[in-house]
Formats: structure tokens, sequence, C-alpha cells
């Protein structure tokens, strides 16, 4: 277990210049592939069609454990033993806990299960049906699906079972229904959110399971885009936003007690909202608002292409806890309270394929930029980072042209064609 798995880089080529990052090698590239600060852990399916979980460390790259089957058995959960394809993974870290969702499509009758590894061993702690949905330090809520989607609205029903995340014991469970969660927080969630088809919202304590209810001006079911019509934001809010349908209000309430906090209208009907860093944005057909998420009030306006509609839509996107007054948006660092543009980054992003991210709609400290292609000369892919006070742009370095790549404050991940190559940012 302890055997050295990480190659060499073969040349210079796989070295980046200039000399920021550290080359620290490869693994075989995986169907899915995890990167946290001290652990990458590796999904495969083998030929045989069993998954093959291994965990590196990125101390030194060495292999601390591998998983060669999952203590599921497939063969007696309903719908497996007719599939075709091996089953979609997704790796989540929690808390500590490594969750290994796997996800069966085409078969109906197969459910949703989540299986809990030791980080330090491999060890399976329990087997749940359900997916992730959000927890606590302690609680993690599963959601089991109960229906299929169902159009038109295409939102299943689920019912929620909070586990024990050392055990998998049931701590409570809820009513089938349409839920939503705090999809957009990287750390610890505090309330489960249902919308009735009568304007009935209801929060629970994930901790707990203690709920409170109160009749909204919103009816209907909850829309299949779940930031269109609920979504829940982290503390130190802890706000329920909503919006009625074909309506350009929106209304905010505290999620513990449920007590109006704050409506706004914006003149046009809000199509998209979440999280912006600090700020709660607000995409319409013609405009994208940032509001105050603690008063509902507007900061400031930017025209933007309309969501939806094949377009690139303009959305603000975080650059980290170190950086909580910058936003990224349209090749440029802005200020979150103004929209003021601080810095020009042009063609330098970041990306966002799930395969290797750290947890849901988490954004990664590097930026990445492609240059285009071009005949007769060697295509390779750029790493930097910001640099605070004054605000400026810290080259990395480059490689030769890979994608799918994360990052943590501390380590790169990029895929290339059947390898995953690993750097240390120095």
């Amino acid at each position: 277990m302890a055997a050295l798995l990480l190659i060499a880089a073969p040349g210079a080529d796989a070295s980046p210049r200039p000399p920021a990052l550290t080359y620290l090698g490869t693994v075989p590239a995986a169907d899915q592939a995890l990167l946290t600060e001290d652990t990458l852990y590796v999904h495969h399916y083998s030929h045989s069609r069993d998954a093959v979980l291994t965990a590196y460390r990125l101390s030194d790259g060495t292999m601390t454990w591998q998983v060669d089957e999952w203590e599921v058995d497939q063969n007696d959960i309903g719908g497996w033993q007719h599939a075709q394809e091996p089953p979609v993974a997704w790796l989540r870290v929690h808390n500590g806990v490594l969750l290994v969702t796997l996800r069966l499509f085409g078969v109906p009758a197969a459910p949703v299960m989540t299986t809990a590894y030791d980080p330090q061993t491999g060890a399976a702690r329990w087997t749940r049906e359900g997916e992730p949905a959000a927890g606590t330090t302690d609680v993690m809520v599963l959601l089991r699906q109960e229906t299929p989607p169902e159009p038109p609205d295409r939102w299943p029903r689920h019912r929620p079972v909070a586990v024990d995340l050392t055990t998998g014991e049931q701590v409570w469970t809820a009513p089938v229904g349409r839920w939503q969660y705090d999809f957009q927080r990287d750390g610890h969630a505090r309330h489960l959110v249902h919308l009735d088809d009568n304007g009935q919202l209801t929060t629970y304590d994930i901790n707990t399971g203690v709920s409170r209810s109160a009749t909204t001006s919103v009816t209907g079911e909850i829309g299949y885009h779940v930031v269109g019509e609920l979504v829940l934001m982290h503390r130190p809010w802890d706000h329920v936003a909503q919006r009625p349908p074909d309506d350009t209000a929106m209304h905010a309430y505290d999620a513990g007690t449920l007590t109006h906090r704050w409506t706004v209208d914006l003149g046009e009907p809000p199509v998209m909202f979440g999280h912006c860093g600090s700020v709660m944005c607000v995409h319409g057909p013609a405009a994208l608002h940032a509001l105050d998420p603690a008063t509902g009030d507007a900061w400031w306006s930017a025209e933007a292409a309309p969501p939806l509609t094949g377009h690139t839509v303009l959305w603000p996107y975080s650059l980290g806890p170190q950086y909580p007054d910058t936003l990224l948006m349209d090749g440029h660092a802005v200020h979150t309270a103004t929209g003021e543009p601080l810095l020009p980054l042009a063609s330098w992003g970041q990306e966002h394929e799930p395969e290797l991210r750290t947890s849901a709609w988490h954004l990664d400290p590097v930026l990445i930029w492609h240059p285009p292609r071009e005949i007769g000369v060697e295509s390779r892919t750029w790493f930097a980072r910001l640099r605070p006070q004054p605000l400026g742009l810290e080259i990395l370095g480059s490689t030769t042209r890979v994608d799918q790549c994360r990052a943590t404050t501390d380590h790169i991940v990029c895929r290339d064609h059947n390898q995953l190559h690993l750097w240390r940012i120095r």
C-alpha cells in the first residue's frame, strides 16, 4: 500500500515554466477523481466491471489504500443486475469522510446508492440508498427518490433521510416531497427546505430534524431549475429566497424562524439567482443584479446575455475566501460591492467540468488559459492565480496542453488522455 505510484516527468515538456510549480508525476486516469487539500482519490472501473477506488497521499505521492470491490452487492439491488453499463460515480468529502455515490442511468428501478469510506484506511463505514444533499459536522442528509421525474415540472419527489456521518444510523426523516438545500455551500449547511403546492414553506434543522412552517405568497411546486424559484442562502445570512411564478418581486425569509426579512422588486422577472461570493446575484431576461443578501438592496447591475438561451451567461464567480471583495466576471476581476472592473483577465478563467471538482460549486483558486491552437506551434496550458494588495496576476507556469484541471491552494491536477498529471504549487 505504500508503493510509490507517481511517475517522474519524462522530460522538460511536463514541467511548468517558470518554476512556480513542482511536477509530481502521473497516476492512471479514471472515470472520476477528487482532489482535496491532502489526498487525490481516483475511481476506476476495470474491464471486469469491478470498481476500484484508490487514495494517493499528495505529500509524497504514495498510494495509501485501494478498495478493489464495493461493499454493495449490486446483484441484490433492484435493477442493477439488468444494467448494460457500469454506474456513474460521484465522489465527495464531507467533514473528512469520503462519500461515493453510484447512479445507474437507463434502469429506472435501480436506486442511487451512497457508501461512506474511512479516508485513512479505505474501510467502508456504511451504505445507504440516496444521494448526499446537505450536511453538518455530524449529520448527512440523503435524498431517496420515491417517484420518477414527472412532466411538466420534471422534478422528482424524494424522502430526506438524515444519518449519522460516522455510523450511517438514521437520525430523522421527513415526508416525501420536492426539496431544496444549500447546494452552493462548500462547508456545512444548517437547513433543508420544502415548498408544497399550496405555498407552505417548511425548513428542517439538519442536526435535529426540528421543523418550522409558514404560508408564503409562492404557490406551485419548485421549478426544475433549482436556482429559479427557491434558494437557500448560507451563513451569515441563513435566508430562504424565493419568487412567485411570473412575478418581478423576490422575498427573503429567515431560514430558522421563517420571519420575513425583505422584499425587492427588480422590475423584471428573476430567471436565475444564487450566490456570487458575498452578494446575491439575480439574473433577469436582460440584466444581472447584485443584491445585499441581508437587506435586498441592489448594489449594482450589468447588462447580460439572456440566460437559458444557449448563449454564454454573464455570471460572477467567487475567487475564494482570500478575495472576499473580488469576483471573476466577463474577463475581469470586479469589485463585489460596486461591480467596478479591477483587473483585466482576458482569456484567463476557471474550468467548470465536474470530474475533478472538490465539491459542488467549489471554485478553484487557480486560473487557466488555453491559448488558441496554431499549426506548427506547441499547444500549452497556462496556470496563474491572483496576487492581492495590489491586485495582480501571478503566472505559475505552463505545461503541454491538458484539460479538466482542478486545483486546491497547494496542488493542481489535470487530465491528459489516460493520465492524471499532478503539480504542487510552491
